[in-house]
């Protein structure tokens, strides 16, 4: 690198974990050995490419007097998952846009979502987990949840005599 240079940047061939060390040397080469072998790295990098893994296990919606819920239960896994990875979000369509129930999640749960006024009767799940490297994987829901809280009314209208 120049003698100048603030950043270097380093090509990794494969996922894993790399140790770095950083040995400076004067113009007329003198400086700090370099590491031997065992020597432990100034830094420690992992590179990871690979987005986590994420499983709906169930989406059922519950009605329980005036109010919607939906229970949702998931699993996430990766190597390097920070903690509460998890986030949980609907939409209309599969396509999104999509809008969030909750976040900061642990990577395998459950969690009983009340259906807030204005959600449409018709919706898709998606859970989301992201790793520490950015890394996001996702799973959703097959098919569309139907949101139904409305106990249908019948009212008899009209009443004719039969012949027999």
């Amino acid at each position: 690198a120049p003698p100048d240079a603030q950043t270097y940047g380093i090509e990794a061939d494969e996922e894993g974990m790399y140790g770095f060390t950083l040995v400076a040397r004067s113009g007329t080469g003198l400086g700090k050995e370099p590491p031997a072998s065992g020597d432990q790295p100034q830094v420690w990098v992992i590179v990871d490419l690979t987005a986590p893994e994420v499983q709906l296990s169930e989406v059922v919606p519950v009605s329980t007097g005036k109010t919607q819920h939906v229970v949702i239960k998931w699993q996430a896994s990766d190597k390097n998952l920070g903690r509460q990875p998890v986030t949980l979000s609907y939409a209309e369509k599969a396509d999104g846009p999509w809008k969030v129930i909750a976040a900061n999640l642990d990577a395998a749960g459950g969690y009983k979502w009340q259906v807030p006024d204005g959600v449409p009767p018709r919706v898709m799940i998606r859970a989301e987990a992201a790793d520490m490297a950015g890394n996001v994987g996702r799973a959703q829901s097959s098919k569309a949840v139907v949101l139904d809280s409305a106990r249908p009314i019948v009212k008899i209208v009209n009443v004719e005599p039969t012949v027999r």
